[in-house]
């Protein structure tokens, strides 16, 4: 009977992590998460001031008079607030963390770390891409998601050269591959 206990207390424990939302979820269920941002530089004054739920890919972080400030790579979210696939037309957007909230470290919210944020739509701010000048649509952070950082781990599909014992099994492979293989850490 104590093993049905401890088994059902597990199983309970797993299925409520599961059910979790990447961010609160009273912004989740206010948020826009359906509309591209590359829809925003069309007709950002309709969508002045409004809540969206979107992910990105972090391009760069940099600290500002205002606070800290992301551009990333536009992502769309599921309802969950987790990452979708990345559209292969997608474009960037800014993101303010305001001082008031604290300080995100350009080192932790580095190139190609995932995000996902609920953020109020601010408007348009002109910037540049390398040399480009580019219009990147503009939000106020409310809530935020640093994603845990992939760790790539050699297959002997990617990498030939990996020593035998890292990636062989006793009957082929090892039952975990690639990211965020547990061996890998």
């Amino acid at each position: 009977m104590k093993g049905l206990r401890m088994f059902s207390a597990i199983f309970l424990s797993l299925l409520l992590a599961a059910c979790t939302t990447a961010i609160r979820k009273d912004l989740i269920q206010r948020g826009i998460r359906d509309l591209p941002v590359s829809k925003l530089e069309q007709n950002p004054g309709s969508y002045q001031g409004s809540l969206f739920v979107l992910g990105g890919i972090i391009v760069n972080t940099r600290a500002s008079q205002e606070g800290s400030i992301i551009e990333a790579v536009y992502a769309p979210v599921n309802s969950g607030g987790y990452l979708k696939e990345i559209p292969k037309d997608t474009s960037r957007f800014m993101a303010l963390y305001p001082k008031s909230k604290g300080f995100l470290d350009p080192a932790i919210y580095k190139a190609n770390r995932a995000v996902t944020l609920a953020g109020t739509f601010e408007g348009l701010r002109n910037g540049k891409i390398d040399e480009m000048p580019y219009t990147y649509p503009f939000f106020h952070i409310e809530d935020l998601r640093l994603w845990e950082e992939q760790i790539y781990a050699p297959t002997p599909w990617n990498d030939p050269w990996t020593p035998y014992p890292y990636w062989r099994y006793p009957y082929g492979r090892y039952p975990f591959w690639g990211w965020g293989s547990p061996w890998c850490r």
